[in-house]
């Protein structure tokens, strides 16, 4: 379950369950899901749409690239699929 940790609608949280096991809870309003802690990844995305992960995965490895000292040689495109037929870009240009 991808899960967006900065989403102004819902608020997500992981914390130990009643049997000690850990639990994501995720509100939104007066409604309540509950997941296994270790089936969820929670993202520092606003939504969990193909295109906001793709700018995620696109700032991270521009980051981790600069850090390595290797800075972006001209445009970094990356892209997700969501499934056949659907998929988001998200493209930087080093200038």
């Amino acid at each position: 379950m991808l899960l967006p940790a900065e989403s102004p609608l819902l608020a997500v949280t992981t914390t130990p369950g009643p049997t000690g096991v850990m639990e994501t809870t995720v509100r939104f309003g007066d409604r309540r899901w509950v997941f296994p802690a270790d089936e969820c990844v929670i993202l520092p995305v606003r939504n969990t749409t193909a295109e906001w992960i793709a700018r995620w995965i696109g700032l991270e490895l521009r980051a981790a690239l600069a850090a390595a000292g290797r800075p972006l040689p001209g445009t970094l495109r990356v892209m997700v699929d969501e499934c056949l037929g659907q998929s988001a870009v998200w493209e930087c240009l080093d200038r």
